[in-house]
């Protein structure tokens, strides 16, 4: 079970990037510059900033970040739907390591605009995090990623999906793969009351603290299969199935849709298990 030290993290995150955010949009140096180099950038922000405040927070256990890169791996971008998303509005920080190409970022301090520039992973800083951050609005769906830090937050991308749209953005697409494993039974997720230090550093701030967070965890293996399924052919070996996606026909959307089939142990279970010569993901929760 992850420690309060540990998923504190989230709420943590959340409060930092909406200072970042009013800090930005009170200075009248940071908002001419948004201005002159995009006009859409201040209304980003600002749409950010407002969903922010009903944004719960979640927090994934960092021993998911090599399940997460499997996923990604095989996912492909399908159209949108609210039944995507685990709750209407969220704000998820991400495990170190856990993004295919994590994008890891520097900054010039003496730039009054900073632009962000990739470093090599090893290179990473490691006060940076990744989180997504998501709101229904009405049959539309928008989505932020932000990068975070104590010493510079910045939005990095936004998308606003309709529903039923399937769009090809990296960040959205990691997001609907994200929301798509958080609601298999290959995790478990649960509610943690938001500790008081998170409350008051919110309070000190006069921003409104999120009464939960969300923790998400690897769920406990149920047990290895058997062999039954097999029917009549008389297998020789166990062998293991990589964790991989799945298309299922979902009844309510009328469409055919991934699903996330765990890692684990095909074959009769008397016979000798035979490893493959590649690497395998192991998860020994």
């Amino acid at each position: 079970m992850a420690g309060m030290g540990s998923w504190i993290e989230a709420e943590d995150a959340r409060i930092t990037a909406m200072l970042a955010v009013d800090r930005m949009l009170r200075s009248a140096a940071s908002l001419a510059g948004m201005r002159r180099e995009s006009p859409d950038t201040e209304r980003r922000l600002r749409q950010a900033r407002a969903s922010l405040v009903d944004a719960g927070p979640i927090w994934i256990a960092p021993e998911m970040a090599p399940l997460i890169l499997a996923a990604m791996a095989g996912f492909a971008p399908e159209p949108w739907h609210v039944a995507d998303l685990v709750t209407r509005s969220g704000f998820v920080l991400m495990p170190d390591g856990s993004l295919p190409g994590e994008r890891n970022f520097e900054w010039d301090p003496a730039d009054p605009h900073p632009r962000a520039h990739e470093v090599p992973r090893d290179a990473r800083d490691p006060s940076i995090a990744i989180a997504f951050q998501w709101a229904v609005q009405g049959h539309r769906i928008t989505i932020h990623a932000w990068s975070v830090s104590p010493r510079m937050t910045i939005l990095m991308e936004s998308a606003d999906i309709a529903e039923g749209e399937r769009i090809d953005g990296v960040f959205a697409t990691q997001v609907q793969c994200i929301c798509r494993l958080m609601a298999e039974r290959v995790t478990v997720a649960r509610g943690e009351p938001t500790p008081k230090p998170a409350r008051r550093r919110a309070e000190r701030a006069s921003l409104a603290p999120s009464a939960t967070i969300r923790v998400v965890e690897l769920r406990r293996p149920d047990g290895a299969s058997s062999g039954a399924e097999h029917g009549a052919v008389e297998w020789q070996t166990r062998w293991i199935v990589g964790g991989h996606w799945r298309r299922h026909w979902w009844p309510k959307l009328r469409e055919h849709r991934q699903t996330w089939i765990a890692p684990y142990v095909k074959g009769p279970a008397d016979k000798p298990l035979v490893l493959p010569a590649h690497t395998v993901y192991a998860f020994d929760r």
